[in-house]
């Protein structure tokens, strides 16, 4: 890299270049020899190097990198990163932004989006002219916007952030931004900024249109509005409008339905006569739209029905059906919406069986855990989470939409924290969650240890941004270079503000424990990585820094790095003068080579400062001047992080 100070106190930024000029390089040369490493950082006197418009600095290159190209900033005299194009740069560029899809995400408890409590994606549709609209979508209380977008220019097949966003609603903008600087302070943000949750799923990066807690102070954010949007109950058009710095554009129109927001109970009891009755409060106008009661024969097949009566009964609706026949097998009350887009299903049966066992899973939000189910077959009565704790039980209803996929509303972390997770319908038990897990905060530190303790995550101060339900399960082993159980630590889609602590304690081995690694596989089956991890002074115990929760696991690398020649080849011959650089690959399949620890290049017996590639695993040496006539060796030595060890000679012949 090369900083260069402007003369009104702006600093350019040129990276990943292949070399400097030939002065620069002769000074940078005598630096790396002088403390024997290739890297370093210099600020030399502006007396140094002075430069005047017009003036070569440097070549482009991929160092750091995989292909060729300028990495270019300019920087304030603050060293705040600012936009290039702001600096009076200019580009061919009349390619407007293209929007992908819309998420909407509900931004308190009582919100729900299409029915439900979690973040929905909508679909686009092109109306031309960079007009998009969206499907429509049902909301109830409060909620924000994200887009998942890209921008493009002239003759370039690169894709781009949107430079800007505005969120507009009854001609006033709700929240804007527009990246024209940022802080370095700032950069671990990008994780709130976007959705790191919908990332982790494989939905791509939603940027989000509204302000949390933390990212309300970023500089790019230009509206006094926070993005929050809560509309008086009806139908709205919310425009998302999209911009390049040319001014390019894309309009996003959003049709949103309003509806009131409603939680109704609904009760199921056996009258004294034999019939069935369903009791629904509060039966005000909070009820989202009219009743509906359905039957559900043995074959699945569900009829509209008649209720025998309905009355109101102390401020709750009470309905009466008749008692069950041989074929009728479960009732069905449906609450639509007020515009009947949505419905929530409360079904009874007391004969149908629910199925053991469902599928039981939790959906992480910053306002709080989301339990949710999936059976196989649809199930025909209440379900319900219960919280057992030594301070009370809790009883949350699941609602439903489908009878297949049912969830609560986001779940309080202190309601989670030290309770017993059942799964229950009708008294009895389907399932618990079986993990072992706790609630981390933020502004305390937490530990999650297997119950043999062979295994820890610490979660130190402010290793969160919010707090999480969080919980770890064995599995087997993946194959026979694993010497633990895998642990997979859930959820993997909370976002970490700082590092939290695996430790693992090292079983026995016959082999050198050196060899033995902490290994990560994120986003399920992707393969393995190796984790830079320590080992405690007794070698009992290794310790590594993670991001994120995934699952882990300790494995045995016993095997060397690769070395792959590149040039010179063994047994070539050259004309001095001819050859100006040396060559070559180094990499490991498991554990990591150390960039200047694990590698070393020795030419005819002396060490040399290289420069090492960790994205291509290429070492290369620049000759500072021709070789002699004669034989040469080159010989390179590889370290893994578990102390296996590489050689490689060549022999190459300068005429």
């Amino acid at each position: 890299m090369l900083y260069q100070k402007l003369s009104d106190g702006r600093i350019a930024v040129y990276a990943h270049l292949d070399r400097f000029t030939e002065d620069i390089d002769n000074f940078v040369y005598q630096l790396q020899d002088n403390q024997g490493s290739y890297e370093l950082d210099y600020f030399p006197r502006s007396s140094e190097f002075p430069v005047e418009r017009g003036d070569v600095i440097g070549y482009t290159g991929n160092t750091g990198t995989r292909y060729s190209h300028l990495h270019f900033e300019i920087r304030s005299p603050q060293n705040v990163p600012i936009n290039p194009l702001s600096a009076g740069l200019s580009i061919q560029d009349r390619v407007p932004p293209t929007p992908q899809a819309l998420a909407v995400t509900p931004l308190s408890r009582r919100t729900t989006v299409n029915g439900n409590y979690f973040t929905d994606i909508l679909s686009l549709t092109y109306l031309g002219r960079h007009a998009y609209r969206t499907e429509p979508v049902v909301v109830s209380g409060p909620f924000g916007m994200e887009i998942r977008a890209f921008d493009g220019v002239n003759d370039v097949h690169n894709k781009y952030s949107v430079y800007s966003a505005e969120v507009v609603y009854d001609d006033s903008v709700l929240f804007s931004f527009a990246y024209n600087q940022f802080r370095f302070s700032e950069t671990h943000m990008i994780l709130l900024e976007r959705n790191f949750a919908l990332q982790r799923h494989g939905l791509g990066r939603f940027q989000r249109l509204y302000k949390t807690e933390h990212t309300a102070g970023l500089p790019f954010y230009h509206s006094d509005r926070d993005g929050r949007i809560d509309l008086p109950p009806g139908e709205h058009t919310v425009r998302l409008i999209l911009k390049d710095f040319n001014g390019n554009r894309s309009v996003v129109e959003v049709p949103v339905i309003s509806v009131r927001t409603s939680s109704p109970r609904v009760r199921w009891n056996y009258a004294a006569d034999g019939d069935v009755r369903c009791r629904i409060s509060p039966a005000d106008s909070s009820l989202p739209g009219p009743l509906q009661v359905k039957t559900v024969q043995s074959n699945g097949r569900e009829t509209a029905y008649t209720p025998a009566s309905v009355s109101l009964e102390h401020g709750s609706l009470s309905v009466t059906l008749p008692s069950f026949s041989a074929r009728r097998q479960a009732y069905i009350v449906e609450l639509p919406s007020a515009n009947g887009t949505v419905t929530r299903k409360f079904p009874f049966s007391p004969s149908h069986a629910a199925e053991p066992d469902p599928e039981f899973d939790w959906i992480y939000s910053r306002i709080g855990m989301i339990a949710a189910l999936t059976f196989q077959e649809p199930l025909y009565k209440p379900v319900y989470l219960e919280l057992i704790s030594s301070k009370n039980d809790t009883l949350i209803p699941f609602q439903t939409q489908d009878l297949r996929h049912w969830n609560t509303p986001p779940l309080s972390h202190d309601l989670l924290k030290n309770a017993a997770l059942l799964v229950t319908s009708n008294s009895h038990i389907l399932t618990f969650f079986p993990y072992h897990n706790t609630v981390a905060q933020p502004e305390n530190e937490a530990i999650l240890a297997s119950r043999d303790h062979r295994v820890e995550v610490h979660f130190k101060r402010n290793s969160l941004f919010y707090p999480s339900l969080i919980w770890y399960r064995n599995q087997d082993n993946a194959d026979d270079n694993d010497i633990t159980p895998i642990w997979s630590f859930a959820p993997g889609t909370v976002p970490f503000r700082e590092e939290a602590e695996i430790r693992v304690k090292v079983p026995e081995t016959s082999f050198p424990r050196r060899q033995i690694g902490i290994y990560f596989r994120n986003g399920g089956n992707r393969g393995w990585h190796y984790l830079p991890a320590e080992f405690s002074a007794d070698s009992t115990v290794l310790t590594g820094d993670i991001l994120s929760l995934e699952s882990f696991t300790l494995r045995r690398d016993s095997l060397p790095p690769v070395i792959r020649i590149l040039f010179p080849r063994s047994g070539s011959t050259f004309n001095r003068g001819n050859l100006n650089t040396l060559a070559y690959r180094v990499y490991d399949e498991h554990s990591a080579v150390a960039e200047d620890e694990g590698i070393r290049l020795l030419l005819d017996g002396a060490p040399v400062i290289f420069e090492y590639n960790p994205i291509t695993n290429i070492v290369k040496y620049r000759l500072r001047s021709p070789l002699d006539a004669g034989g040469h060796t080159i010989q390179i030595v590889a370290t893994d992080a578990a102390g296996n060890i590489a050689r490689q000679s060549y022999d190459f012949t300068i005429r």
